[in-house]
């Protein structure tokens, strides 16, 4: 009878439970944000009430022993948790893991790794090598037409002590061989990695002169390999942080596409986001050291999401992501979902159906907006996309070569965004090649690329991003209709007629009369037109808008309210 009562007492116990054990909280969403010098949060989220603990320790390099030496804890029951961790070092790599606990068991995250704010200046140049329009700048003009090799070869030169180098390709690269190698000569510490195909004579020249070479070994075939185009300058040393920068193209290092094909490249000028490069030099390179270990090198599916993601760059927000690593798909779709009103990019090789399918998914809610390179304007997704999206086909000289991503680019907000680097949209991109991307919290550097994209855009179609024809019928005059929404906030719609082929402007002017936007400026063909004109760059007040055309003029005010 004793049994009997105590296997009651048991099932009784089980259906109380839901016919389960117990366990401790489940543990997500473990991020870090708001960096500073000295500071960082850290986040995460547990599916019941727990508390609170965070460990952390300095990282010196991967592979490291992880014994963690500081911890910070808060008995405040809770699902979600945020912890600042204080008294830090500037510009410091951290391993850090989080626990929670509650009465039915503890559970603790695996080790990720942040990185505190550098004390450099952190200042972004964004370089074009092809023509931007300057017309629908917000703040900053954007530098076209640069020499991308001579950017390179100024901060080769420039180099005191140690230089990083990730190279897809190394061709027609005798002004950067020969800067090289006098830098070597002057005991420039070199690290050189290249892709897995057959050495350029460059990359012999190199060999020859004593910089080591250590090739990708790994997963070579199949198109696979190195896709980086990174060069990381005096990381490695405790010299003045003005020395210290990382180079980042779309770009390869060939004549072709440094001086012909349309590129950018940015400079940054931190030490933080020198240091998040080199952690991913070191773990192709085998080493922290001069030389390679072959043996320990990481390729492809071989890497390991190891590097600190975020850094900030004196104020702007940059997110850095390596692939395959670091899911840079899921990355890239997970921004373009953020957005709230536009997407605009430029893409040498779009064949991700995942990405397609992200855009696909927004297209009601997005102006979606796209330039393709005639190389792969055949492929299925740019024809299933030009079916509902503004995209079209770059065909003048040279390969459109970019790979960037404009999210939210006219709205001048905490969403405006810009991803660019060395990833192309495919499939083998996501989950083979070495590749990267850099995502700019930033309508300043966003704003750049719009130049660049918007000049692209007039390119292909003769006319400016935002300019619609409502109908080509030859009206019986020239026309200025008063805007719609009056009065507005950020974006409204100008629409205007023209009876004639003309040049047509349209300028905008503030209470004091002093130009502050011109969204139009070109020959038009007879017909009406709206020009949806945005405004976030400017602040709320009066303001006229005039439209010439020939000997035509007339002015119009609208009102903007935010």
């Amino acid at each position: 009878m004793k049994y009997f009562y105590c296997l009651i007492a048991f099932v009784f116990a089980i259906s109380l439970t839901g016919g389960a054990e117990k366990s401790g909280p489940v543990i997500s969403d473990v991020q870090y944000s708001d960096v500073q010098l000295y500071s960082v949060k850290i986040t995460w989220r547990t599916d019941s009430p727990s508390d609170s603990k965070v460990r952390w320790m300095m990282s010196d390099s991967l592979n490291e022993s992880v014994v963690y030496t500081d911890s910070v804890y808060s008995s405040s029951m809770d699902t979600i948790h945020s912890v600042t961790l204080n008294y830090l070092n500037v510009n410091t790599i951290y391993n850090f893991n989080v626990t929670s606990s509650n009465q039915y068991g503890s559970s603790t995250s695996e080790n990720s790794v942040f990185i505190t704010m550098s004390a450099c200046e952190g200042w972004v140049k964004v370089y074009f090598n092809s023509t931007v329009d300057t017309t629908v700048k917000t703040s900053v003009n954007a530098e076209q037409l640069v020499n991308l090799e001579e950017t390179l070869l100024n901060r080769i030169s420039n180099s005191g002590f140690y230089i990083d180098a990730a190279l897809s390709s190394f061709e027609d690269a005798a002004a950067i061989t020969d800067a090289l190698i006098r830098a070597k000569n002057d005991d420039v510490v070199i690290r050189v990695v290249y892709d897995g195909k057959q050495n350029s004579n460059w990359i012999d020249t190199l060999i020859a002169h004593g910089i080591p070479v250590l090739k990708r070994n790994y997963d070579t075939g199949s198109g696979h390999g190195m896709h980086m185009n990174f060069w990381v300058f005096d990381a490695r040393c405790t010299c003045s942080g003005g020395l210290v920068y990382v180079w980042n193209s779309s770009a390869e290092i060939t004549h072709q596409s440094l001086c012909i094909d349309k590129n950018s490249a940015v400079e940054v000028n931190d030490r933080a986001l020198a240091y998040v490069y080199t952690r991913e030099f070191d773990e192709m390179w085998g080493s922290h050291g001069d030389l390679p270990v072959a043996s320990q090198a990481k390729f492809g599916s071989l890497k390991k999401d190891n590097t600190p993601h975020i850094v900030n760059l004196n104020g702007i927000v940059t997110e850095i992501y390596f692939a395959p690593s670091d899911s840079v798909e899921k990355r890239i779709r997970s921004i373009m979902s953020g957005t709230t009103s536009g997407i605009m990019f430029g893409a040498y090789d779009f064949k991700s159906q995942n990405l397609y399918n992200t855009l696909y998914s927004l297209r009601t809610s997005r102006q979606i907006k796209g330039i393709f390179d005639l190389v792969n304007s055949g492929t299925g997704i740019f024809n299933q996309i030009k079916n509902w999206a503004d995209v079209w086909v770059d065909s003048t000289n040279g390969r459109l070569s970019h790979s960037y991503l404009l999210c939210d680019p006219l709205q001048n907000n905490q969403n405006t965004s810009l991803v660019m680097g060395s990833y192309d949209w495919t499939t083998a991109s996501n989950l083979n090649n070495d590749e990267d991307i850099m995502i700019f919290h930033s309508p300043i550097i966003t704003n750049q690329y719009y130049q660049e994209f918007h000049q692209r855009y007039k390119d292909v179609t003769g006319h400016p991003v935002g300019i619609e024809i409502i109908s080509a019928e030859t009206p019986d005059e020239f026309y200025l209709y008063q805007n719609y929404p009056n009065p507005f906030n950020a974006g409204t719609n100008i629409k205007f007629s023209i009876n004639k082929t003309s040049p047509v402007s349209i300028t905008v002017y503030n209470i004091l009369g002093r130009k502050v936007a011109e969204p139009l400026n070109g020959r038009r063909s007879p017909g009406t037109y709206n020009l949806n004109f945005n405004a976030g760059h400017l602040s709320s007040g009066i303001y006229f808008y005039v439209m010439k055309a020939g000997d035509f003029i007339s002015v119009k005010k609208f009102v903007l309210i935010k």
